[in-house]
């Protein structure tokens, strides 16, 4: 139990801080708009005025990165489709283990290098970019 909530708070971190910086920011903006209209809302909903500022930047936050949390993984689509493409033609041809491991390892390796390159080249910037190409 406490090493599947373990992995879910490690989970949650990373999408957080790691993978979706710019929902994370967003969240933040957007805890701190509904905290300056707190006065107008809690007219109307008079509990709404008990909420404190980090409440908000909370309900920001989550908002902005609940698909990125609940999705199964996070990888890039190109990534993504390489990998699947591998697994199949490694599952349809009639090489032996060890080569198919070979193949894997080389395709993971060009992968992270790819990856790796990718984030060195942007600026801080983790989201994936259609029109940017690599």
């Amino acid at each position: 139990m406490k090493d599947t909530i373990s992995k879910l708070i490690f989970r949650c971190l990373n999408v957080l801080f790691l993978y979706n910086v710019l929902g994370t920011s967003y969240g933040c903006l957007a805890g701190i708009l509904l905290k300056s209209l707190q006065p107008v809302i809690a007219i109307y909903i008079p509990s709404f005025g008990l909420i404190k500022w980090y409440g908000f930047i909370a309900f920001g936050i989550l908002l902005f990165n609940f698909k990125p949390i609940v999705q199964k993984e996070y990888m890039h689509p190109k990534i993504e489709i390489e990998l699947k493409y591998i697994r199949d033609m490694l599952k349809e041809s009639n090489l032996s283990a060890s080569e198919k491991r070979l193949i894997w390892r080389e395709t993971i390796t060009k992968v992270s290098n790819e990856l790796l390159s990718n984030m060195e080249d942007s600026d801080g910037h983790r989201e994936y970019d259609p029109n940017v190409p690599g």
